[in-house]
């Protein structure tokens, strides 16, 4: 149900972006029109409005985001893959780019800041998305309440068979996609086993998250 109510929630603000002129393709990151930054706001944003436990914050219509993306610059790090075995030539795969934010590294105009306050974060400050950027397709991999690592993989999996004319393994994949600071394959048991356990997958710790001392 969550999940359904992210996707519905993140449909209502694509659109307001849309008609808004918010995706420009004017930013550097932008391929195909898709403009990085202002995805990563919006799931950091909505992210945020859905775990809150209070009113964090006073606006709730779309004056949120504008106060939120005004006051907030993201500093972006592109994250570096390696494919081998069935998976290369990586070409193929090009259009799934990663990007990391390390929310304690915004630039922020305290301004603005004031207004609105920010992401909650603990120990973990650090988000990681994958972007689609030949569909525009977001997928949470670290730091939020919500998880599309399945999703991610239901993607990869299609150009995979396509290429390979079969269907992505657990083996495979684990041992052949990399991306740095990324663990596949707890993403992959912590899937398998359906399972949102933080403490026993650490790659589900989410920025929300309390300190955790084994």
């Amino acid at each position: 149900m969550r999940s359904i109510i992210y996707n519905l929630r993140m449909t209502i603000v694509f659109l307001f972006l849309i008609t808004s002129n918010l995706l420009n393709g004017q930013n550097a990151n932008n391929v195909v029109g898709v403009d990085v930054e202002y995805l990563f706001k919006i799931s950091i944003l909505l992210d945020n409005c859905s775990t809150s436990e209070k009113d964090d914050f006073p606006i709730k219509d779309n004056r949120l985001f504008e106060a939120y993306n005004k006051s907030h610059t993201l500093v972006l790090d592109t994250l570096e893959v390696s494919l081998t075995g069935d998976f290369y030539p990586n070409y193929k795969y090009k259009p799934f780019k990663f990007y990391k934010v390390d929310i304690m590294d915004d630039i922020v105009n305290e301004k603005d800041y004031a207004k609105i306050g920010g992401p909650v974060a603990g120990m973990n400050t650090i988000y990681i998305i994958c972007v689609n950027h030949a569909t525009g397709s977001v997928y949470r991999l670290s730091g939020f309440n919500g998880n599309d690592f399945k999703n991610l993989l239901i993607d990869l999996d299609e150009v995979y068979f396509k290429s390979n004319k079969k269907r992505i393994s657990k083996s495979s994949f684990v041992k052949n996609f990399h991306v740095e600071t990324i663990d596949f394959k707890c993403l992959y048991q912590a899937l398998k086993a359906n399972s949102r356990n933080w403490k026993k997958y650490r790659c589900l710790y989410r920025c929300v998250d309390p300190v955790f001392i084994r």
